[in-house]
């Protein structure tokens, strides 16, 4: 097939992908990006059935467009990905995520108060609320965490695509020292949690159990990713969301009017503006799709945003329909590596979204909405929004 000249990681595309998502879909579903090297998958089926084929589509050389090989769960095929899985997804297991509801609460309560002051949603919302969710489960203390935050953003880096002909080593050379960082501080912690066990996930995944146990080299990688991975996808969650919801009033109204829509109104804000619009895979022997072969070793971008606006697979995909309820949706990905605490983003994003239709009449904006700059992870830095007297009385 041909290739396709079309860059996706474009300023242009990363400012809004999914008109760019639709011309590839429609003309090239499977596609070859020569000035990449990359293949990407566009369709529904394609991208699901590719997520769930870790057998020829293998996460081991990372999931991000440089190849990065990383000792932890997101990047691990079977076995040992089902090893580690099998010790933490007891921690993260759905049937039990309501236990860090008031959690949540607690500190979904604390940064509405700091909206008041701010206006700004990410600042008071979508970035502490995640972040101090699961440094509480983590058993992090409060104090360290700017600190933390600041050596996850260098991490978060990594996710970024450099620019055609620039050399994608010095644009993340700051990011094995983020690693380094990141490991004395847990290394610290987990000698510390080790001598004086508490109730916390450290703690809990340090002792003996029937799953199995990790290794400490095995705890901190798995700490790396919750950091990084777990936090993100929730702070995007949280700005995307509000972002659908004023641009879409008519939802917004049916919100106010029947509150019990909220859990679908989430499953559809992921589908409608995934916090996470694509992970990587590499092909370990030819891979067919849609009649055309993938070389064996080459690069292939899952586009999880693509997907669930796949109009054969939903009705109207550029609308916001919060009755649509996409519990299949990909934003979260699928199979074996759908995200461990997507159940608890999703519980975030229910409190957040409950307390914003307790506290607004509508969503207005006071200012200018700023996107991150990241294809990979999609969010809001920026998002103001405009407090009436009556919000704050």
């Amino acid at each position: 097939m041909p290739a396709v000249t079309f860059d996706p990681f474009a300023p242009e595309v990363i400012a809004d992908p999914y008109p760019h998502y639709k011309a590839l879909r429609d003309e090239a579903p499977v596609s070859y990006i020569e000035d990449r090297q990359v293949w990407a998958l566009m369709r529904y089926d394609d991208v699901r059935a590719a997520l769930r084929d870790h057998t020829r589509m293998s996460s081991a050389q990372g999931v991000m467009y440089i190849l990065a090989p990383l000792p932890m769960m997101l990047t691990m095929d079977p076995p040992d990905h089902e090893r580690l899985r099998r010790i933490v997804g007891r921690e993260f297991a759905p049937r039990d995520i309501h236990r860090f509801r008031s959690i949540a609460e607690q500190f979904v309560t604390e940064g509405f108060s700091e909206l008041e002051d701010t206006g700004d949603v990410v600042t008071s919302l979508a970035i502490p609320v995640p972040v101090r969710v699961m440094a509480s489960i983590m058993g992090v203390p409060e104090a360290d965490l700017p600190e933390l935050r600041r050596i996850s953003a260098n991490l978060i880096d990594a996710f970024k695509i450099t620019p055609v002909g620039e050399n994608p080593l010095e644009q993340l050379a700051h990011v094995p020292q983020a690693v380094i960082e990141l490991e004395t501080y847990f290394t610290a912690l987990i000698a510390e949690r080790r001598a004086h066990p508490t109730d916390d996930l450290i703690t809990k995944l340090l002792a003996p159990a029937e799953e199995g146990t990790l290794t400490e080299y095995e705890l901190f990688w798995f700490c790396l990713l919750l950091l990084v991975a777990g936090i993100e996808t929730t702070t995007n969650l949280i700005g995307n969301m509000v972002i659908a919801l004023h641009d879409h009033p008519d939802q917004w109204t049916e919100l106010k009017r029947d509150p019990s829509l909220v859990p679908a109104a989430i499953n559809e804000c992921l589908r409608f503006d995934a916090p996470i619009q694509g992970f990587f895979r590499q092909t370990t022997r030819p891979y067919e799709v849609a009649g055309v072969e993938i070389p064996a070793g080459h690069r292939v971008l899952l586009s999880f945003g693509a997907a669930n606006r796949d109009p054969d697979h939903y009705p109207k995909p550029d609308a916001l329909d919060i009755g649509r309820n996409p519990t299949d949706h990909l934003a979260f990905g699928s199979g074996i590596h759908r995200c461990l605490g997507a159940g608890l983003a999703e519980l975030e994003g229910q409190i957040v979204l409950e307390h914003l239709l307790a506290r607004f009449e509508s969503l207005e904006f006071d200012g200018d909405v700023v996107r991150t700059g990241n294809p990979t992870l999609r969010g809001a830095s920026q998002l103001p929004l405009l407090m009436s007297e009556r919000t704050r009385s």
